[in-house]
């Protein structure tokens, strides 16, 4: 099961498995094409790479020749079958890659003076998309925390306007909005219609904030964008652009991953 050298692309660029790359995934799994299962495979195969970094470069490894009834194992699934599947799609999303083996096997071979030839799953297809996928990542997130105030400000809208009995059908249909989980154009339309019900000084701020909130909404790639999934708040918040960017591999950072992934034989104790 252990990982090799794979293709990559030349750019030494490292990005930390847990804090960039499974958080921008869950982030941005709407635009991406990726629902639970094909994103729980991907998680799996990125854990039997060793240590915290994937990188890209000539002395970073990438191919990982794990089986599918491991994986299967990993992913707790009855059969093959249905990760096989999985690791199609993922091939088709641009995730993942095959480097096939003349039989068909994933296995790793050592030649007699030390360089190594690995068959597998090639993470380098990853990799190459993290620029692309930390922006649709940043655009969720920016997306989802303008969701959040325009639902704060359509439940105060929505009280004012119950407190006046001046709408039934409007109050009813802002209920069943609110109860599911909006984009925030259909928050916006929202905001227009409650304000309408509003003194002329109240409903000239909110079209006004509307203004705003039009201007501040990304471009997800697709209508809505992503919400944040849950699991991503256990790292501590800090600037999206610092938060998924990748960084260079210094001398040190390279001979420290070389190390972890190759440590030298203790000596022996008598």
């Amino acid at each position: 099961m252990r990982p090799v050298h794979g293709t990559g692309v030349p750019a030494a660029k490292t990005w930390h498995k847990w804090r960039q790359i499974l958080p921008a995934l869950r982030l941005a799994r709407g635009p991406l094409g990726l629902n639970r299962s094909r994103l729980d495979l991907l998680e799996k195969i990125m854990a039997c790479v060793p240590g915290d970094l994937l990188a890209t470069g000539p002395d970073c490894e990438l191919i990982v020749h794990v089986s599918n009834a491991r994986l299967a194992e990993m992913t707790n699934r009855d059969g093959d079958k249905t990760v096989t599947r999985l690791i199609s799609e993922l091939v088709a999303l641009r995730l993942l890659a095959r480097k096939s083996s003349p039989n068909g096997k994933r296995y790793m071979r050592q030649a007699p003076d030390g360089s190594r030839t690995a068959y597998g799953l090639d993470l380098a297809p990853l990799l190459a998309r993290m620029p692309e996928i930390a922006g649709l990542a940043e655009a969720a997130e920016l997306e989802a925390e303008t969701c959040r105030r325009l639902r704060e400000r359509c439940s105060l809208m929505l009280r004012q306007i119950e407190a006046t009995d001046a709408a039934g059908d409007l109050l009813a249909e802002a209920r069943r909005v609110l109860r599911r989980k909006p984009v925030a154009g259909d928050l916006c339309a929202l905001l227009a219609r409650l304000a309408t019900f509003l003194p002329e000084p109240e409903a000239q701020d909110v079209r006004h904030e509307q203004g705003a909130v039009r201007t501040e909404m990304p471009a997800t790639g697709h209508p809505g964008g992503t919400a944040p999934q849950n699991g991503c708040h256990k790292y501590p918040r800090q600037n999206p652009s610092d938060r998924f960017a990748s960084s260079e591999l210094s001398e040190a950072s390279k001979r420290t991953l070389r190390t972890a992934r190759h440590p030298r034989p203790s000596a022996p104790r008598w």
